[in-house]
């Protein structure tokens, strides 16, 4: 864990990126935290993408939000 400061976001935000393998990041504006930001793993991205992409399709959509709970993409999301 680590602590930057939003001035050390701003102007060495390679070294706040890197600071990220060993785990969340602290950030403090004026002394106070005021967020955290997390790495990523693998896969997170695609399943939160997929997910809402099958909430936002409405009805019909049962077989793309069950896949995405199994993790599996549904290669036909985008018809």
């Amino acid at each position: 864990m680590r602590v930057f400061s939003v001035r050390d976001l701003n102007q060495h935000t390679g070294e706040v990126l890197d600071a990220l393998e060993n785990g969340p990041v602290f950030i403090t504006k004026r002394g106070q935290f005021i967020a955290v930001i997390h790495p990523l793993r693998p896969g997170d991205v695609q399943r939160r993408v997929l997910k809402e992409i099958a909430e936002e399709t409405g009805p019909g959509s049962e077989q793309a939000a069950e896949a995405t709970r199994r993790g599996e993409p549904d290669d036909d999301w985008y018809r």
